[in-house]
């Protein structure tokens, strides 16, 4: 199997113009993380061949190192059950329909995923999220993804006073918030509090500010759940993502063909 592996590696060099060095690297590191799991229907070295290549790819693909990409990648990977192609065929697609670039929301992505699973997003929807947050608070990847880190595990905490609040005031006695909040939904508490946030009154307004880590960072944050058509737009655009990786790199091999 290793000897095959060291062939992949060479084929892979060759194929990304990238060197074999840096791929066999790459490839030792996702053996490490990879040879136990199976993801995508793949497993064991099949899963680590698969994730070399397409790691090597986004890597040429976003312009970025490859051992830039390598943790972050692998924290998406697991975090979403997600392959290295799927995570890269969406962020394409959603640099595609947002303008925000594909190596952003990689990022993104990598530096979420700790916080991912709790928050109950998928990766079609955080990559949409990053990218609107991006559109219109112009932070980067990794800025918007420690805002999202530290606002998850505050919401989790934050039951009782939530449901204290929504006791209170009117606004948040949807029985959809009441049971996302029941059943920590971070999804459906952060858009039944983006539906409500304008009718509550101004203390409930500033808890809420409080919980979401301050005024410029609730801001942001209730912006994207707030009946937001762009999100709907550019998650809707995922779900044609199939390949987009593997066109969008030939396109760059031409490229590189050419300058050799």
């Amino acid at each position: 199997k290793f000897q095959q592996f060291r062939q992949d590696i060479l084929d892979i060099a060759k194929d990304t113009g990238l060197g074999a060095d840096e791929i066999a690297n790459f490839g030792q590191q996702l053996v490490g993380a990879f040879k136990d799991k199976t993801i995508g229907g793949l497993s064991g070295m099949n899963l680590v061949e698969d994730q070399t290549q397409a790691g090597a790819k986004l890597a040429q693909v976003v312009g970025l190192p490859v051992k830039e990409i390598t943790d972050g990648l692998t924290a998406a990977s697991l975090a979403f059950n997600s392959t290295f192609e799927e995570i890269g065929d969406v962020a394409i697609s959603v640099e595609q329909h947002s303008g925000v670039a594909a190596k952003e929301i990689v990022s993104f992505l990598g530096d979420i995923a700790p916080a991912a699973q709790e928050a109950g997003f998928n990766l079609q929807e955080f990559a949409s999220l990053a990218a609107v947050a991006q559109q219109r608070s112009g932070r980067s990847g990794s800025a918007l993804a420690e805002q999202f880190g530290r606002v998850i595990p505050a919401i989790s905490e934050a039951k009782e006073e939530l449901l204290d609040l929504a006791s209170q005031e009117t606004a948040l006695q949807d029985p959809k918030f009441l049971n996302a909040v029941n059943d920590s939904n971070l999804k459906g508490i952060l858009e039944g509090i983006a539906k409500a946030y304008s009718d509550l009154d101004v203390r409930s307004q500033q808890f809420i500010v409080n919980l979401l880590g301050g005024r410029r960072e609730a801001a942001a944050i209730l912006s994207l759940f707030a009946n937001n058509k762009t999100y709907e737009d550019i998650l809707k655009g995922t779900e044609n993502s199939a390949g987009m990786l593997e066109r969008r790199f030939e396109k760059v091999r031409e490229t590189i063909t050419n300058t050799l």
